[in-house]
């Protein structure tokens, strides 16, 4: 399917950005479905900050739907993109960072909420404490500074605002002296926000193109778009003797968001290897 045929071509979808979110989803949408993406003039920090100044109270997927909806309530426009992230440990490699993004594409009209997400390892996401005087060099290599900005914060939960986006050396050893005056030392890292953040921004249009790729496909039983992979379906049998391994994934579920019609498509493998088994290797 082309994006004339889509059925959101030619539309107009806002979405709710403070940090150029737009600069990367905007060509996407555009080019792939058809649809016109406008920025929606909402505060979007009210729904959490990387800083923690305004703690995210809301599952990722949750905030990213409530950021859509703002955006729909106060334009009237039914359609809406909006993103969240989290930047943390790998699940797989708790000592190294990973990003996973989150996109959703909210219908009003029918009431649908059709969503992506992607996860990647190539984030830079810097954090150490200093003092005054500190040498800087190291962290700011490893910092890719400034090309990616960094935020100042103090220590503990005070009533100081951090400094954010700093992409001068000057302002940053300034900001280290500001704020450590009470405390002694202060919290270096980077700066999360998509338009400070180039790997992020790289990660959140990866994010897009899935999701508009999921968006243009339609499901095979009532033609309504989202149609893709919703959950894995586990359990396999191991190879030496026998029992469910249950952490093992036997095959793909797919799905609508709309009509709920699901298909399971297998995967290559029918057994697991016995390394994964509770039974044979405990």
């Amino acid at each position: 399917m082309t994006a004339l045929d889509g059925p959101y071509f030619g539309k107009i979808a806002v979405l709710p950005t403070l940090h150029e979110k737009d600069s990367v989803i905007t060509p996407i949408f555009q080019s792939e479905l058809g649809i016109q993406v406008k920025v929606a003039s909402i505060d979007t920090d009210q729904f959490g900050t990387f800083a923690g100044e305004i703690p995210r109270t809301m599952s990722q997927l949750d905030t990213a739907i409530a950021k859509a909806r703002a955006a729909i309530a106060s334009t009237g426009i039914p359609l809406a993109i909006a993103s969240e992230g989290t930047i943390g440990p790998n699940p797989l490699i708790p000592i190294a960072s990973s990003d996973l993004e989150t996109m959703v594409f909210v219908d009003s009209e029918q009431e649908l909420v059709i969503h992506e997400s992607y996860r990647s390892e190539e984030i830079t996401a810097a954090r150490k404490i200093f003092r005054p005087g500190d040498n800087l060099d190291e962290f700011l290599r490893k910092a890719d500074f400034p090309a990616h900005a960094l935020i100042v914060r103090t220590e503990h939960a005070l009533p100081i605002p951090p400094v954010k986006g700093i992409r001068d050396r000057a302002v940053l050893v300034q900001a280290i002296q500001d704020l450590s005056s009470d405390l002694g030392s202060v919290i270096v890292e980077s700066d999360l926000r998509a338009s400070f953040s180039p790997s992020r921004m790289r990660n959140i249009a990866a994010c897009a193109r899935l999701l508009a790729r999921r968006i243009a496909s339609l499901c095979p039983q009532c033609n309504t778009a989202g149609w893709g992979s919703v959950s894995p379906v586990f359990g396999l049998p191991c190879a030496d003797c026998g029992s469910s391994v249950d952490s093992a994934v036997r095959a793909d579920q797919y799905g609508c968001g709309k009509c709920e019609h699901r298909q399971f498509f297998a995967r290559a493998a029918t057994v697991a290897e016995a390394r994964f088994c509770d039974s044979c290797n405990p």
